[in-house]
């Protein structure tokens, strides 16, 4: 019996309703996170993500994943442009009311009827991903499998310069839930135990005739 890899599955998933620091992307994509709840820096490991599930740290100064990651972004003017090329941790420039537009906008006063951009998400992919390593809370890294990162942009934008393929649209308010199969799940996990049982019985049985051949030449 051979036990088979296992990859993760990245086709898109279903949409639900969020808060208002809840995207999900349409199509292509991963938002860009930082490895821990400590402050990024350009040479330390990035981590990426599907789960646009955000929310404001206790400081009330970044925008954090659940496990208290920073998320990334490319910071805008007041007229809504990019206001510099290279992403950094996304702020709530001390605004205690901040919420994701459409193309995963955040803004200030989102509720308002002219509320001030503040960043733009930041996404990448890559030419494999099913070669990213899974880390936790639904994160991953980079490995040789999958390959280095394609441009850091926005959604909409190419994939890379030569692509014809964009990066999927960003939902504000919206989360992806997940597409995994519970059922084909279970059903994996049940071969899986069974083929351990069959190779655990086999050791089982060499392990008996190697100590009946012992005693043999030992008596």
């Amino acid at each position: 019996m051979t036990l088979g890899s296992t990859s993760t599955d990245f086709s898109q998933g279903n949409i639900t309703i969020g808060t208002d620091l809840d995207t999900a992307i349409a199509g292509d994509g991963f938002f860009i996170i930082s490895s821990s709840s400590s402050e990024f820096d350009n040479n330390a490991t990035q981590l990426f993500t599907r789960s646009g599930s955000f929310q404001v740290d206790s400081s009330n100064t970044y925008i954090v994943d659940d496990f208290g990651r920073k998320v990334y972004g490319f910071p805008l003017d007041s007229n809504g442009n990019k206001a510099s090329t290279t992403i950094e941790p996304i702020q709530t420039k001390g605004n205690p009311n901040v919420g994701f537009e459409d193309g995963g906008i955040l803004v200030a006063d989102p509720e308002s009827d002219n509320p001030t951009p503040l960043y733009k998400l930041a996404l990448t992919s890559f030419q494999n991903k099913e070669g990213l390593i899974a880390t936790t809370g639904g994160a991953y890294k980079k490995s040789i499998s999958s390959g280095e990162r394609f441009n850091i942009a926005t959604a909409g934008d190419p994939l890379s310069a030569n692509s014809q393929t964009v990066y999927g649209d960003i939902l504000s308010k919206s989360l992806e839930s997940s597409n995994v199969d519970i059922a084909k799940v279970a059903l994996d996990m049940n071969l899986l135990n069974r083929g351990f049982a069959a190779v655990q019985a086999v050791i089982d049985d060499v392990t008996k005739i190697l100590n009946e051949v012992i005693k043999k030449l030992s008596g």
